[in-house]
């Protein structure tokens, strides 16, 4: 797209033309293709939460949560079941957070295992351990 110039009111040259002011214009229907209402996004976040995973993200989350280089490995799953290098990228991204609520984190403090592990996205439940 090209950048509008002012124009010079004159009838000849680069920028001929009659001296108006533009109009701001409400938003084309087309201009919003393609984004996801805030509905759609409630619904589908609903159902992932009701029905779970999928076996075939049930695997590519445990091979994220082995790593040792399986990262790979889980995208090609992906990959395979999904269609295409650029899908089962994004697939892969979404995932991570996923492991990373599952077990949030594990301190180590005066003897103690403390692990977070979280149950919802909002909840964090602890459980507390003697280390041997």
């Amino acid at each position: 797209m090209t950048t509008l110039q002012v124009k010079t009111g004159l009838f000849v040259g680069l920028n001929k033309g009659h001296v108006v002011t533009r109009r701001e214009l409400a938003p084309r229907p087309r201009s919003r293709k393609g984004k996801t209402s805030k509905r759609t996004i409630l619904i589908r976040n609903l159902s992932k939460e009701v029905a779970g995973m999928a076996p075939y993200e049930k695997r590519i989350t445990e091979l994220l949560k082995v790593g040792n280089g399986k990262d790979k490995r889980a995208l090609k799953v992906a990959k395979r079941k999904l269609g295409t290098h650029k899908i089962a990228k994004r697939k892969k991204e979404r995932r991570c957070p996923v492991i990373a609520d599952f077990w949030d984190s594990v301190y180590l403090h005066a003897g103690l295992v403390v692990v977070v592990q979280l149950r919802r996205r909002s909840e964090h439940h602890l459980k507390f351990g003697i280390a041997h």
